[in-house]
This record gives structure tokens, C-alpha cells and sequence, in this order.
């Protein structure tokens, strides 16, 4: 049987802590205290709303939802857009925040995709250790290609699956004209049509800088956005775009010369195939 600390159990400072492991390496520590503490050497400070954080007895996650509070420290837009934040692992436990000398340590798991909500709000599921028992193990085969575009190994991610350098697919330019906060009409790139389909733009000046968006056309270097930005943009702002992949046969050969890296069976009969009757002769 667990037991917890007696002087944790008196305390009236008790306060949730998260200790997190992005899937690139990096730590960060997260609570529900307002007052940043070092706990073995790691800071805990703001950054991630886990006020929502409880568990039932038997491990599992019963409210597993956790708000991020993006700003231009450890969490910003930029990176919570991109999914840095996807897939992180956590250790969850509880201290005194006044005195951490005594630590109860609770669970740990890990989280599912960073999603946007209504109100620019953006959050993620926080699974318990249970949740690996429920998942698809291996891979299901698929048409198009199941890796992430310029996933590139590092010395944090090495298992990667597409290997596409992303500075070698990534343009810079300038905005010379923009009808709405949904699109621009940009120079300083020399691209063909649709190059930037399915890719992502972002503004490194005024307004909008730091706030990127997926690519739904780009036809004669004007940009269609997605969604539209949050501010009206300035003639002269300086942006950056990343090619976009449709995740099919025909990309992967012709556009990035990547055909050996791609993760799919395109030519693998589908459902009709199999289940269609023989063919009779007139």
C-alpha cells in the first residue's frame, strides 16, 4: 500500500506538479502554484494550466484535459501550432511548494495532440498509464504517406521517418499586399503554383509575427490561408513559408525526390479489389 508523507498530508501549500518531456528532448516543469520552484534541479513555473488534473484510484486519468497559456516564453503560438507540444510524456506528483522536501509521487503518461478550441483556446489529453493497453500496436497500411513532412532526425529525434531537411524547403520574402488577414501577395520568392500547398506561413514581423498557418493555395505569390490571422498585415513585413506535401506517390517522387522514404503501399489493392466479383466474359 502507498503511503503518502505525514507532513504532506498537514501541509496547506500542497500544490500538482508536471513534469514534462517533449518528444525533441526538451524538460520543462509546470504546477499549479503561481510561485516558481526548483524541484531537482528543473524550474516549475507557468505555462500550462493543470488545475484540471485528477486521477481515480486506480491510476487511470479521470479528467485528463490541460489548457496551455501561451506566450513568448517556454509555450508560444508558434510552437503549439507546429506540434511541439503533441505526444509529450509526463510525470505527475505533489509536494508542499513551500517546502518540496517531502513528494508524492502520483503517475505518469503521456498526452495526446494540441488542439485549438473556440476562443483561441488550445489544450491537449492528458492519458494515464492504461491508455497504452487500448492503442493500435504497429502500423495499418495506408495509401498516402503516414510520416510528418521534414521530420529530420536530431540528436533527440533520430527515429524519424520522412528525413527531409526543412532548410532546404523553406522560403523567405517579403508581403507587398494583403486584401484581408486571410491572405497576401508576396516577392522575393520563385516558386511554382501550389508549392507552398499544405505547408505553413509565418509573419517574422509586426503584428502577426510568431503566429503560423497552414497553406490552402498559393497561385501567382498570392497566399490563401486556412484561417485568417488575428491583425491586419503591413507592406513590408518579412515572412517565412515551408513547402507543403500532399502525402501522395506522385509528390514524394517528382516534387522532393523522396520516393525511399516514403511511408505508404500506394500500389496495395484496396477493399474492392479483394471483395469484387471474378470477371465474367461475354
Amino acid at each position: 500500500m502507498k503511503t503518502i508523507p505525514i507532513q504532506l498530508l498537514r501541509s496547506t501549500s500542497r500544490a500538482v506538479f508536471l513534469k514534462v518531456t517533449r518528444t525533441d528532448g526538451q524538460i520543462y516543469g509546470f504546477s499549479t502554484t503561481d510561485q516558481a520552484i526548483v524541484i531537482d534541479s528543473l524550474l516549475y513555473g507557468n505555462g500550462m494550466d493543470i488545475s484540471t488534473f485528477q486521477l481515480t484510484a486506480d491510476l487511470s486519468v479521470n479528467n485528463g484535459e490541460v489548457s496551455f497559456l501561451p506566450d513568448e516564453g517556454v509555450v508560444n503560438l508558434a510552437d503549439l501550432t507546429v506540434g511541439v507540444w503533441d505526444n509529450f510524456q509526463y510525470d505527475a506528483f505533489e509536494s508542499d511548494w513551500k517546502d518540496t522536501t517531502y513528494i508524492n509521487r502520483i503517475t505518469s503518461g503521456s498526452s495526446g495532440v494540441v488542439e485549438r478550441k473556440e476562443g483561441g483556446k488550445y489544450t491537449t489529453e492528458l492519458r494515464g498509464l492504461k491508455q497504452a493497453l487500448a492503442n493500435t500496436q504497429g502500423q495499418l497500411t495506408s495509401m498516402t504517406c503516414r510520416a510528418r513532412f521534414c521530420d529530420f532526425p536530431t540528436p533527440y529525434k533520430y527515429n524519424v521517418l520522412c528525413r527531409l531537411d526543412p532548410d532546404d524547403y523553406t522560403d523567405s520574402g517579403t508581403i507587398t499586399f494583403s486584401a484581408n488577414r486571410q491572405s497576401v501577395t508576396v516577392s522575393g520568392i520563385s516558386r511554382p503554383d501550389q508549392w507552398f500547398q499544405y505547408g505553413y506561413f509565418a509573419s517574422n514581423s509586426g503584428d502577426n509575427g510568431g503566429q503560423p498557418r497552414q497553406v490552402r493555395s498559393f497561385v501567382a505569390n498570392v497566399f490563401i490561408f486556412d484561417r485568417p490571422f488575428d491583425y491586419d498585415f503591413v507592406p513590408g513585413d518579412t515572412f517565412v513559408a515551408l513547402a507543403g506535401c500532399d502525402k501522395t506517390l506522385e509528390t514524394c517522387k517528382t516534387k522532393f525526390d523522396n520516393i525511399l522514404n516514403m511511408q505508404a503501399e500506394p500500389h496495395t489493392p484496396g477493399v474492392d479489389a479483394v471483395t469484387r466479383a471474378a470477371y465474367e466474359g461475354g
